[in-house]
């Protein structure tokens, strides 16, 4: 039997971050897809999607692009929106 891995926390930004709600997840590999092809994205440092709220956060290595952050959700077929500061 595999142990689960520990979850990752979402570190703080030199550069900038953003949160993301997302939609159309319905399962932990729906997450770990978005979760991939964020990361794989020019200028996104880390990303971290949690299934249970919906919501992506990406932490990116220089300047906040949110329109990358979204097309990158886009192409892995799912919908997202920045979710609004202090929301």
């Amino acid at each position: 039997m595999t142990r689960p891995e520990p979850a990752r926390a979402f570190q703080p930004a030199d550069g900038g971050a953003l949160t993301l709600d997302v939609e159309g997840m319905s399962c932990a590999a729906c997450a770990a897809r978005i979760e991939k092809v964020l990361g794989q994205t020019p200028g996104i440092a880390q990303a971290v999607v949690n299934l249970p709220l919906e919501r992506a956060d990406v932490r990116f290595s220089g300047p906040v692009d949110a329109e990358a952050a979204l097309s990158a959700v886009r192409r892995a077929g799912y919908d997202a929106h920045v979710r609004p500061a202090g929301a």
